[in-house]
Parts: structure tokens; sequence; C-alpha cells
């Protein structure tokens, strides 16, 4: 076990001297400190004696097959490659290679995705990060007893409502024991507290207290009380690792492993949650270096994309599309909801995977109009048919997303004027055009369309996000000073509508070089100069029609 220890400690200098040794290249001086021959003259040691050499080695073996272990997580799902957090990789590889930890770095390697780089001096941060790992004490965690304090039942800490008699508003304290309660399980209040407990406290507080919760304080409950409180905080726990993984950050990665090992696995009854727990925390870490489910389980490169619009396959241009919405319907975070960030300026940029999904809506919408008024008049009728044909085939892959994006664009009045060319296009094909139109434009029979919907699916987010305003502007997220738990409950109801499509892939062929063009969104014309060519497109079909 690594014990903690201060800067100039025995530890941390036999860690510097260490480090001078595998960055200088002295594999000689390394076996000897792996056969406890280090010489008192090598200058980090001249003023220290080490008894039990040998030992400290392993020591810091162990802090390097710790770092190992959490390095995945420092790689979040689906954000881009962070350059320091490359580097970083790349030294504790360097540091395994010249330790002879080839199985470590080789396991690093892969899971990780990184390629080995070499360095020729300990960089300042890998000193740190190495003496932050043995500073921390694997055989105790600091747990404070601070929840139990607070939870004093004379004082007026919550709410409850006289129906349901579930909790309405309440501290952060009486949430979290509501939330592991050994009389009442309410599925929907835990996964609504999981799902939204950003907006009132950090993840980190909330970890604390679950873990102050599970140590009950002898002779307080019935032992099955007692069993019962500490089951629920395990469920808890794996409920939010399995669903809210992004919440997790290192420390309380390292955090949640230490108390699982050390206090979890001890009590003989909790020895199998304990091994569930760690198992769903190995396996999160394991996911954020694969990524999340692609829908594209096969991928054509050879397929080309036709020079004429008209000629590409309908279902094959639906299909890409739906592909592209739905990597990106996949990386919103249900935190992006909360307090309504996406809407105010100021907070934008903490929804950024929501502002980049409501935003393709808005291009297709646009492409979509552009590609048609752009077209010569004989060609429109064809690509017209090819826009209704896609749209057919996106209602039944329940992308309703591009759909609206679809329906948007072939309502808008530049594209209704085209008299002409909707006169040449099957009337089939009109008729259920506005049979998709009319569904999608009335909101109330969307959302229930929506709603009966079995993924896979991509929703139209639009109607959702109002929901979410009204909601958070409609309600005050305290009650007397209490938080408002209810108002909370109400957001996770929306917020899971929107979400629960993301673990369901599409199993769709992914066509290579159509997904790209379509990726791009290449537009014929600019925003400004729609209108005006709108205008001369519908001067040249009235004066076809008549000559």
């Amino acid at each position: 076990r690594v014990e903690g220890c201060g800067r100039g400690s025995p530890r941390i200098l036999l860690i510097q001297a260490l480090l001078q040794i595998l960055f200088s290249k002295n594999t000689e001086l390394l076996n000897k400190v792996r056969r406890q021959e280090v010489s008192l003259q090598f200058p980090m040691l001249r003023q220290k004696i080490f008894r039990n050499r040998i030992e400290q080695v392993r020591e810091c073996l162990m802090c390097l097959r710790r770092l190992v272990l959490i390095m995945p997580v420092l790689q979040p799902v689906g954000e881009e490659l962070d350059p320091e957090k490359v580097e970083r990789i790349q030294m504790i590889m360097q540091m395994l290679y010249c330790m002879g930890l080839s199985d470590l770095r080789s396991q690093l390697i892969q899971e990780s995705g990184i390629k080995p780089k070499r360095f020729n001096q300990p960089p300042e941060e890998l000193y740190d990060l190495i003496k932050w790992s043995l500073d921390v004490k694997v055989d105790q965690v600091p747990i404070k007893k601070g929840f139990w304090k607070e939870l004093d039942p004379l004082k007026k800490d919550a709410s409850y409502d006289r129906d349901t008699k579930g909790v309405r508003a309440g501290t952060i304290s009486r949430l979290i024991e509501c939330l592991s309660s050994h009389e009442r399980y309410d599925k929907e209040f835990m996964q609504a507290f999981l799902m939204t407990h950003k907006s009132f406290a950090g993840s980190e507080e909330v970890m604390t207290l679950l873990l102050e919760r599970y140590q009950v304080p002898n002779n307080m409950f019935e032992d099955e009380a007692t069993r019962l409180i500490k089951l629920r905080v395990c469920n808890v726990l794996k409920t939010w690792i399995d669903n809210h993984f992004s919440d997790f950050s290192t420390e309380m990665v390292h955090q949640l492993f230490r108390f699982i090992e050390e206090v979890i696995a001890r009590d003989p009854t909790f020895e199998k949650m304990a091994q569930q727990l760690k198992e769903s925390l190995q396996d999160k870490i394991g996911q954020g270096n694969r990524g999340m489910a692609k829908s594209a389980l096969l991928v054509d490169h050879a397929k080309e994309v036709p020079k004429n619009f008209w000629e590409i396959d309908p279902a094959d241009l639906a299909q890409q599309l739906t592909l592209i919405e739905f990597s990106l319907y996949q990386r919103i975070r249900h935190d992006e909801f909360l307090d309504a960030k996406w809407s105010v300026p100021k907070s934008k940029h903490l929804s950024p995977n929501l502002n980049v999904f409501a935003e393709r809506f808005n291009h297709v919408s646009f492409w979509v109009k552009s590609i048609i008024l752009s077209a010569p008049m004989d060609n429109r009728p064809k690509i017209l048919t090819v826009l209704l044909k896609a749209e057919e085939v996106l209602r039944s892959l329940n992308n309703f997303n591009t759909l609206m994006g679809f329906v948007s664009a072939l309502g808008s009045s530049s594209i209704l004027r085209l008299h002409r060319s909707w006169a040449q296009v099957a009337e089939p094909l009109k008729e259920t055009h506005e049979s998709i139109s009319s569904m999608m434009k009335d909101i109330q029979q969307y959302k229930e369309t929506a709603q009966r919907t079995t993924p896979p699916l991509i929703p139209f987010i639009g109607p959702f996000l109002t929901d979410v305003v009204f909601i958070e502007d409609g309600n005050p997220d305290q009650l007397d000073g209490l938080i408002n738990i209810y108002k909370k409950i109400m957001l996770y109801r929306t917020i899971r509508l929107v979400l629960r499509g993301q673990s369901t892939p599409y199993n769709l062929i992914k066509s290579t070089k159509l997904h790209n063009y379509l990726f791009l969104l290449k537009e014929e014309l600019s925003e400004e100069n729609i209108d005006k060519l709108a205008e001369k497109v519908r001067g040249e079909e009235m004066l076809d029609k008549i000559s």
C-alpha cells in the first residue's frame, strides 16, 4: 500500500531518481535499483539511506499500475484528442517501457489508441502526476460523517406531496436520504436526481454524500434497514455509472474505486455488489476508448456519388443522412439541457453538442431549398421526386430531425410557388408528403408519435427544447430555500424523451463517398441569394406557362 508522504520524503526522492535514471537511458543503474544496489554517490540519494529499497521500488511500480488503470478516463467519450492528455499518456508509456513493464505499456497503447513517443527530459507535469498518485492513501478512504449530522429530524429541511408522499423539495442531504431510503423506493426520483443534479450540486459533492450515506452509524437502524440503505446506495452508484458516466472526473473514479475495495468489498454481504460496481466502472473506462456504438456496421467504399442529384437512390440518400444525424445525436449530453444553457449567449458554449445538432436541422433545410432552386427548370421535378421518396424513407427510419428539415424546406414559400415543377410530380408522392407534413407541423401529434415510436429513432428536438424553457422559466429553483426537486423531475421527463434513442443504433451500410458529400452539405447558394433566386425562378415558371 502506498502511504501519503510530503515533498522531500524518501519516496518522492526515489521517484525523482527513477525519473532521472530512465530518461538518461542508464539501464545499468536502473537494474542496480531493482537489485537494491543504489549507490549513495547518486546525487538525488546522497542525503538519504533507504533500508527497504526493493519495497519502495515496488511501491513506485504500483503507482504506475494505478496510473495505467485511470489513464483511459482521461479521454472522455466523444471528445477530440487533447494534446496535453496525449503527451501525458505518452510519457507514462515511456516510463513503463524503461522500467521493463512492457505488458502494461502494450495494454495502455491498445486501450488509448495513442502511438508512443520518446522524451529526452522528464517534464514537470509527469513528476506532479506521480507525486499525486503517491500522496493518495489507498488503505484509508477519507470519508466524513457530516451527512448524518445534517439530518436533524427537528429541522424543516424537506417538503412532501400530500398524495404521493414523494419529496417535492429538500436540502441536498435530505434528497440523498430519500434517494436511498429503506422505507420507500422511487425509481423515477432516482433517475431524475442523477440526470439533473448538476443544476443544484456538483458531482463530487453528490459522490461524497452517497459514500457517507453508505456508512450507517452503529445502532441507528435495525440490521435489515441498514442493509437496505447500503443496497440502495450501491444501486444508485451503479445506475449513475451505467447511465451518466460522463459526470465522473478522474478523481471521482479513483475515489469510488478505493471505496469499493476498502469498504464495500470488505462486507461479506456486499462482495458480489462490489464486484458488479468494479466491472461497471471498468466497462465504462473501456468504452471511453472504444467510443460510442456505431450505426454503420458495414462500409461501402466503392459506390460512387452520381453526377446528377436526381440519379441518387432515395433510400441511400435517406440512410446516409440518418447515419450522420445519429452520430451527432449520440454526442448530446444530458447536462447540456440544464438551465436552458443553449439559449443564453453567455452559456451557449456549455451545450456544444446540442447546438451542433440543432444547427444541422437548419443546414439540411437550407440545403434542400438550395439544391432545388439552383437546378435548371426541367430537372426540378426529378429532384423533387427524389427528395419526396427520400422523405418517405426518413419517416420509415424514424429520423424525425432530418424529416422536419425536409418538410420545412419543401413547405417554404420559395419552393411551394414552383407550381409547374410540382405539377409534374406523381400524385401519390404529393399525398404522402402532405400526410407527413401535417403530422410534423402539428406539435402535439408529432410528440405523441415520437413517444410511441420504438428506437432506433432521431427526434426533432425543437418542441422539447421549448418545453425545457417553459419548465425552467415557469418554476423556481427553490421552494422556501429548499431545492425544488419536483421541477427537476419535470425536466427529467422531457430530457429522457429526447435522449431515449441514443443507446439504440441503426443497422445501416455506410456509403463512404455519398456520406462524406452529405456530411458537408455543400450549398449551391448563399442564404442572402435564395430569396432573389426564388423570385427569378418563379418568374421563369410563369413565363414558361404563358408560352
